[in-house]
């Protein structure tokens, strides 16, 4: 369940996303500003509906967030695109290698532009092997 805390003119909503590799817990938040001329009800009853939502999407695995760390961004990485795309044997040694990337960099933060890189290079990368132009 998520947790608001009053922060001058806005909310903090915190969720947990579960538990990192080290075994501590990964916690996201938002903060969320209610419209000029709203009522306290009005607050109240939209501020519990954002910390839903946000615990959900949590919950899903879509927390959002300006950055990730690079493990984070790998696990994501190999379940959406190596294990559909990759022969198993690959994806067996990518799994086997990352460990070392993990100990040494996993802690280091990916921001979304470098994503994005990386995620449009993946798919021409993957467009150019099968084909596609």
């Amino acid at each position: 369940m998520a947790t608001i805390q009053k922060r001058n003119n806005s909310y903090r909503i915190t969720a947990s996303c579960g538990y990192d590799s080290t075994g501590r817990q990964i916690r996201k938040s938002i903060t969320w500003t209610p419209s000029p001329g709203m009522s306290q009800k009005q607050v109240d009853k939209e501020l519990q509906r954002q910390a839903v939502l946000f615990d959900e999407q949590c919950r899903q695995g879509y927390c959002h967030s300006e950055s990730i760390t690079l493990e984070e961004f790998c696990v994501k990485w190999l379940s959406d695109y190596a294990e559909p795309n990759l022969a198993p044997k690959t994806v067996a040694g990518y799994k086997d290698k990352i460990r070392r990337v993990y100990a040494a960099l996993g802690h280091k933060l990916f921001p979304r532009s470098n994503r994005r890189i990386l995620w449009s290079f993946t798919r021409i990368c993957g467009r150019r092997v099968c084909g596609e132009t």
